[in-house]
């Protein structure tokens, strides 16, 4: 088994947006390349999981989630069926402005819980975290049981909570709406 492998989600609806996320241009770049330039000297070895097949202009493995239409939850389902390693790194596509510093230190603290997530602000950010491979079993049967929220699925495993209030405030931002990708636009 390797170690952490690298899941970018841009398998969303992307409802509020109209539009697929990831591959809408930030600043001339499709905004999934920010979150892969960022990961890639950390995690190189990079999924994306997607049913959009222009995502194959990245480079790397597309994954088709194969829990579909229960959002992150069954993508994250989806990631920890799949996967080989140990821990799963899995992070958004719509978050252009995470850090190597934050990645490198979630990975740095993820050894001994099954699901190690930032907060920032009092905010979780379960789409920013390390999953262990060990988290499926239970994962799908909470699924099968009804849960969907991710605040609320990730408490049934032991969780290690990081306080990253020290890290800039736009680095967990995830763009979800035309309004926010125009104030996104605004950052340089």
């Amino acid at each position: 088994m390797n170690s952490t492998h690298a899941y970018i989600l841009a398998g969303g609806l992307s409802s509020r947006m109209g539009a697929d996320k990831g591959l809408l241009l930030l600043h001339n770049k499709p905004m999934v390349n920010y979150v892969i330039e960022t990961v890639r000297p950390i995690v190189p070895s990079i999924t994306i999981l997607t049913t959009n097949p222009e995502y194959k202009q990245f480079g790397y493995e597309l994954l088709r989630d194969n829990v579909p239409n229960l959002g992150p939850a069954g993508g994250i389902a989806t990631v920890l069926q799949h996967s080989r390693a140990e821990q799963n790194f899995i992070i958004s596509c719509d978050t252009p402005f995470i850090t190597t510093s934050v990645i490198e230190y979630i990975l740095s603290h993820a050894q001994q819980t099954q699901i190690t997530i930032p907060q920032h602000n009092n905010q979780l950010h379960p789409l920013c975290g390390v999953y262990a491979t060990t988290c499926s079993e239970q994962w799908q049967q909470c699924i099968q049981q009804g849960e969907r929220k991710l605040q609320q699925l990730i408490q049934h495993f032991s969780l290690n909570v990081l306080d990253c209030n020290s890290f800039q405030s736009n680095t967990f931002t995830n763009i979800n709406t035309p309004q926010e990708f125009e104030q996104a636009q605004q950052i340089t």
